[in-house]
């Protein structure tokens, strides 16, 4: 069964949803994505500037876009990928996002999950 989205639209999926075909339909659909990551994935990555919030605060600490490394995942999802790696003050580790969305900051993708 595939969900159809409106254009534009924004899906936040859990860390055990890693189907990259399935995410590169939705680049395809005009749809952006956020999905936590799991810490298994092979990826080339040049890390981004760090643009902080209007109040210049972020609990980011790495913005980062890339390609997947691994055949199988570069062959679902050929395109440009972005990763955010965040501080969790709370449970004191990192996680991390990926997103198909280059132009919001990296902390609005965090707030979005």
């Amino acid at each position: 069964m595939v969900i159809e989205f409106p254009i534009g639209s924004e899906v936040v999926a859990d860390r055990g949803y890693m189907d990259f075909s399935r995410l590169y339909d939705l680049k395809k659909q005009v749809v952006f994505f956020v999905v936590s990551c799991l810490e298994n994935i092979k990826m080339a990555l040049e890390e981004r500037e760090l643009r902080k919030n209007n109040d210049g605060s972020s609990k980011v600490e790495v913005d980062w876009e890339g390609h997947f490394s691994l055949y199988k995942s570069k062959h679902d999802y050929p395109n440009k990928i972005r990763m955010v790696q965040i501080w969790v003050e709370e449970e004191q580790i990192y996680i991390e996002r990926m997103t198909n969305n280059f132009t919001c900051t990296a902390s609005t993708k965090d707030d979005l999950y």
